[in-house]
């Protein structure tokens, strides 16, 4: 059974797929988001030691810092677990993840990071 109205091509090619693949899709989707929202609700409960650690990276103001990528990943956790505006959220969080990534890594020589 296909799903299919009309709209942009990029809604129909994804309303074209088949049921079981959107309910695997959306719960998937569904399972990002709640991570998300785990990890920033992580860093807003904890904001003093993740404040902590971005001053370590040095990151300018670590309190705001904290308190913005928490809020952030909340609220993007919960939008993408609904499935609302799923494009620009997955950018906004794929790019904070990114950031994480290097920045968490940055100053650090390459052996300690990759055997954790």
């Amino acid at each position: 059974m296909l799903i299919s109205t009309g709209g942009p091509s990029w809604v129909r090619a994804e309303q074209d797929r088949p049921i079981s693949l959107q309910i695997a899709l959306a719960a998937l989707r569904s399972l990002l988001g709640f991570v998300f929202v785990l990890a920033g609700a992580d860093i807003l409960i904890q904001r003093g030691l993740f404040a902590e650690q971005f001053a370590h990276w040095g990151l300018p103001a670590p309190g705001t810092f904290s308190l913005a990528i928490g809020a952030t990943e909340v609220v993007c956790g919960v939008l993408l677990a609904v499935g609302a505006l799923t494009r620009p959220v997955a950018l906004l969080l794929a790019t904070i993840m990114v950031g994480a990534f290097f920045t968490a890594n940055c100053g650090e020589d390459a052996s300690d990071w990759t055997e954790r």
